[in-house]
């Protein structure tokens, strides 16, 4: 007969399994990715125990929603005081900066159930490097009395807004409506002749080219 601590073990190994899909998770993930996958038991905090990719997973801009995609890979849910998962934004800084968190209840659907909720990156985010993370802590314990919790996180670029896309921080409409004002100060044109109504000249030189038109 199996002991009480053998049978814990056994189902600890056969339960509580995660996998970040999208943006793709660091390091390896089986295909096709069967229930109870080594690449979805990632114990060690924040990120599983891997390190960054040498290339980013996916690219995003700043103002818009990620959407995060992460499975369930075997169901640990604990009915009695059931567990929570966890999908940050982060900016990746020492310590981790945690932009953004949301948060989903866990439930009692079985394996290999797929989650997907909508991270905002901010206008305002600070650099072009951000990490994805989800966390399952699932409020029941393994065979030594420790709480299962699983981490996986993505790393990500993280790119200007098409409202806020140079170093400047000024947007390629303002800044081209200021060119705009910028050239008829220099330049009215008369809507019923026209003819060039104000003219600013920094080379006299160049007078006798436009001579016949003042």
């Amino acid at each position: 007969m199996l002991s009480v601590v053998a049978l814990l073990g056994f189902l600890g190994a056969c339960s509580a399994h995660l996998c970040l899909l999208e943006p793709h998770q660091r390091g390896s993930m089986a295909d096709p990715l069967t229930p109870a996958n080594p690449d979805c038991h990632l114990r060690t905090a924040p990120c599983g125990g891997r390190d960054a990719d040498a290339k980013p997973s996916a690219s995003y801009q700043k103002g818009t929603n990620v959407a995060v995609t992460w499975q369930k890979n075997f169901s640990h849910y604990n009915q009695k005081n059931p567990g929570i998962m966890e999908v940050s934004l982060i900016r990746d800084a020492v310590p981790f900066e945690v932009i953004q968190t949301v948060k989903v209840n866990d439930d009692h659907l079985n394996k290999q159930q797929n989650y997907t909720k909508n991270l905002m990156i901010p206008d305002n985010y600070h650099g072009h490097h951000g990490i994805v993370q989800v966390v399952y802590k699932t409020n029941s314990l393994d065979a030594t009395g420790t709480l299962y919790t699983f981490y996986s996180c993505a790393d990500i670029t993280i790119t200007n807004s098409l409202h806020n896309d140079d170093n400047t921080g000024r947007s390629r409409s303002s800044q081209k409506k200021k060119d705009e004002n910028i050239s008829k100060t220099i330049l009215g044109w008369s809507s019923s002749s026209l003819s060039i109504t104000t003219l600013e000249i920094r080379d006299p030189s160049s007078i006798f080219k436009c001579g016949k038109y003042l």
